[in-house]
């Protein structure tokens, strides 16, 4: 956690920020962090199998899509499912998010859950930018 702001952001109507797609930030971002921290892990898993976690995945470059492990989730569909990847054709375990084992990047967006993710995470005793990023 970080205690002091790093960054503001002021929305300006018009601005190349509003009208940039949001999967072509999700790839800029993406590539920064496969640098910064994705190329110091061995292997790692996602926790998010939604809409968020599958976009992070299919946006990986094929050398960090090989280092997941498994995916974790809240929802028992997708636990009993699993995520089955057809663009990679690979089928990857969802597990109930009790089970994680890090490292993780989490990929659930905060403004949805944010109470009851930050207290899921808090009885695994995980911490931030040790155990686990937090990428939305």
């Amino acid at each position: 956690m970080v205690p002091q702001t790093l960054l503001t952001y002021r929305f300006v109507q018009g601005s190349m920020s509003s009208q940039t797609p949001r999967k072509v930030l999700l790839r800029l971002r993406l590539r920064a962090f496969e640098r910064r921290v994705l190329s110091k892990w061995p292997q790692f898993s996602i926790w998010g199998a939604g809409r968020d976690g599958k976009d992070f995945y299919n946006n990986l470059r094929p050398e960090f899509r090989d280092k997941v492990v498994e995916f974790y989730d809240i929802d028992a569909k997708k636990i009993k499912n699993g995520y089955h990847n057809i663009k990679v054709k690979k089928t990857y375990p969802v597990r109930h998010f009790s089970q994680a084992k890090p490292p993780l990047v989490i990929c659930v967006a905060l403004n949805r859950m944010e109470e009851e993710l930050r207290a899921n995470i808090a009885t695994l005793g995980l911490k931030e930018e040790v155990d686990y990023y937090h990428f939305t």
